[in-house]
Formats: structure tokens, C-alpha cells, sequence
């Protein structure tokens, strides 16, 4: 197998990380004692039956098809836009993007009021002040 699918895929698996990485430290912050631990038992159920999964499906499948898994499909609009198609193709997959975005930015101004005014009482007057 070449190493450029790999890669690309793996690339793609490490940014989501760290995007799964820094969302878990919000969600930890607004959680009770109680939330985490019952949290935490259902990550440790999650593991358990993830580890021997993760482990046939690979030897079944290899392992870029266990990438793609965790990834959860992160580029949906690549395979149908991207990238052979020309600059308008390559526009509408920029443009499928912006909109899932847009739909994310969304639903956290709808649904997340306590980051929404964490971010508007804390973050903004601390940015928005001009330093002279």
C-alpha cells in the first residue's frame, strides 16, 4: 500500500484530536463531580469493548480502514468535490465546508449559552480592548 493515503488519513486523525482533545476540557469545566465519574465509567465500558473491536477489525481490514473509523469520516465532501474536477469543484467542497462550519457555529450560539457568555463577558473585553 503507498504511504501518501496513510498519511493523509493519519494527518487528518491527529487534527481531530486535538479538536476532541480541547472540546473535552469545556465540557469537563461545565461538568459536576458526578457527571465525570459516570463520565469516566462510561469511557472505561467504551475501551473495554473498543480494544478487542479495534483489534480484529484491523487484521480484517488493515490499518487505514482503523484511521478512517476514528476519523468518523472527516472529509465528507472530498471524495465527490475534491480535488481532480477543477477550481469549481474545488470551490463547492470549500463551500461544503464553510456551510457544515456555519452549521456548527450555529447550533453553539443556539444551544451553548454558558460558552456564549463566557466568551462575551471574559474573552471579548479582554481582545477587544486596543493596546496603545
Amino acid at each position: 500500500m503507498a504511504q501518501g493515503p496513510v498519511l493523509l488519513c493519519y494527518s487528518s486523525y491527529v487534527l481531530l484530536l486535538a479538536i476532541n482533545g480541547v472540546t473535552e476540557c469545556f465540557v469537563f469545566t461545565a461538568m459536576s463531580k458526578e457527571e465525570v465519574d459516570r463520565y469516566n465509567l462510561v469511557m472505561l465500558a467504551l475501551s473495554i469493548s473498543f480494544l478487542p473491536l479495534s483489534y480484529m477489525l484491523t487484521w480484517w481490514a488493515g490499518g487505514i480502514c482503523f484511521i478512517l473509523a476514528n476519523s468518523q469520516s472527516s472529509q465528507p465532501s472530498e471524495g465527490v468535490f475534491c480535488c481532480d474536477g477543477g477550481w469549481l469543484l474545488r470551490l463547492v467542497h470549500i463551500a461544503v465546508g464553510a456551510g457544515c462550519l456555519l452549521g456548527v457555529l450555529v447550533t453553539v450560539l443556539l444551544t451553548e449559552t454558558k460558552l456564549v457568555q463566557f466568551v462575551q463577558t471574559q474573552l471579548l473585553p479582554r481582545y477587544g480592548k486596543k493596546h496603545t
